[in-house]
């Protein structure tokens, strides 16, 4: 049985560095000019893009913080990149500081976007917290191996 050794092989150890994207929403926020149909309203099906990812990007975590809990409390939001599901939809809720969501590692590459249901957003504030690996792209550091 052979035994073989990649450990200098060139870029086994290349240092990857992981990134975070971070979004505020926040309804009040939002205007007719932005393209929202009514002034601090989000609008159940509304799909807002937050950013785009690079290619072959590997999202490890999604979720959302729920900053300021929303009135009712029956909104739901889901995340997908490139319209592969990231993040299935989740009940916002009412309570404040609590973190919603969850993700499977996955391989994505387009646009971040955000999608409402159940109920409009017209009150309360969340982050939306990515992180994600671009395989691509090298720190310049080696492991030390």
């Amino acid at each position: 049985m052979a035994s073989i050794d990649y450990t200098r092989t060139a870029k086994n150890n290349e240092k990857r560095k992981v990134s975070v994207f971070t979004s505020n929403i926040k309804p009040a926020n939002v205007t007719v000019a932005e393209g929202f149909a009514t002034a601090g309203t989000i609008a159940i099906g509304d799909v807002i893009t937050l950013a785009n990812l690079p290619a072959n990007s590997i999202v490890t975590s999604a979720s959302i913080q729920v900053v300021t809990g929303l009135t009712t409390g029956t909104q739901t939001v889901a995340l997908a990149v490139g319209g592969t599901a990231i993040m299935a939809a989740v009940a916002v809720g009412t309570a404040d500081n609590v973190i919603k969501g969850t993700t499977t590692v996955k391989k994505v590459e387009g646009a971040l976007t955000l999608t409402t249901g159940v109920a409009a957003m017209v009150d309360g504030e969340i982050e939306v917290l990515i992180e994600y690996i671009e395989p691509d792209v090298v720190t310049g550091e080696l492991t030390n191996v």
